[in-house]
């Protein structure tokens, strides 16, 4: 029987009728920069900072791991704000990280848009379980979008070879209609993946934000569904995840429905009548209230 995961980390707020949260934090997400980004990328423009835990400094991380850790708390995601060349503050955090894994057994993964030499090194030196990449495959978006001037889909690669060598884990992130909802470099942006070591792929869509220049931007859905197929076509043997980010509605549930056809092994925060629908489909049901990228070890069968 095929297995499948419904991930709903305490992110945000979720509940469905069939699934209710422990009340325990089991994962967080922790900006290092608190609020500030210089980026500031048309589809996000700190929005998605504002529900995370912030923690600017070491000190302040390890505080917010020992409080969390007496809440049951099992794993942080470490993120941003980003520099303006596209990194989280991570090398100043690696002692911080390292003592939380140590001493209160944290699994840590680490979501940046790019990877410099320093920054592998930090995330390796960490004992990072995962590191999450945005994988996009349109320069043109990196510069327009992300405000990464100058960067190209290469500087991208590069952080991925960095990784593959230290021996990072890789959960590379490939978000869906970034180019305004258009779908224009998200094959490239597989084939950058292709032949690489991952513990898993994680596809996002866009899900446009109010008060962002993309607020209005709505995302080809069709199109989306062909690169969710041509995904689990070139990576039939990998973890494969419909991740948190999905625009909202019925084209949510048409991303979530095409998830459980082609036998995604996981699906975060998923909406009303998918788990049925999975659970009718011949799926072994899972729930974690951890990151959907992880291989989690809390999953229990529903």
């Amino acid at each position: 029987m095929r297995r499948i995961t419904f991930a709903a980390p305490r992110i945000k707020r979720y509940e469905t009728d069939d699934f209710q949260p422990s009340g325990e934090p089991r994962f967080i997400a922790v900006s290092l920069r608190g609020m500030e980004c210089h980026l500031m990328c048309d589809h996000c423009c700190t929005r998605l900072l504002e529900a995370l835990h912030r923690a600017e400094t070491p000190e302040r991380l390890l505080r917010l791991c020992e409080r969390m850790h007496g809440r049951g708390c099992r794993g942080l995601l470490l993120t941003g704000g980003c520099d303006a060349d596209g990194k989280i503050p991570l090398p100043e955090f690696v002692d911080a990280a390292r003592e939380a894994k140590r001493r209160w057994g944290f699994r840590i993964a680490v979501h940046t848009k790019l990877a410099d030499e320093e920054f592998v090194n930090a995330a390796a030196d960490i004992g990072t379980d995962l590191l999450m990449l945005d994988v996009v495959g349109d320069e043109e978006s990196m510069q327009r979008v992300y405000h990464l001037w100058g960067r190209t889909p290469r500087d991208i690669e590069a952080g991925l070879d960095l990784a593959e060598a230290r021996g990072v884990p890789l959960a590379p992130h490939v978000l869906i209609g970034i180019a305004n909802g258009r779908v224009v470099g998200e094959r490239h942006a597989l084939e950058m993946l292709r032949g690489r070591r991952l513990a898993s792929v994680v596809l996002v869509v866009l899900s446009p934000l109010l008060h962002t220049p993309m607020a209005d931007v709505e995302v080809d859905i069709d199109a989306a569904l062909e690169v969710m197929t041509e995904a689990r076509r070139m990576f039939p043997d990998t973890r494969l995840t419909l991740g948190c980010a999905k625009t909202g509605g019925e084209g949510q549930r048409r991303l979530e429905e095409h998830a459980i056809d082609l036998a995604f092994d996981a699906i975060a925060y998923p909406s009303e009548g998918i788990v049925t629908l999975a659970r009718e489909r011949g799926f072994d049901v899972h729930f974690s209230e951890e990151c959907c990228a992880f291989q989690t070890l809390d999953e229990v069968t529903g």
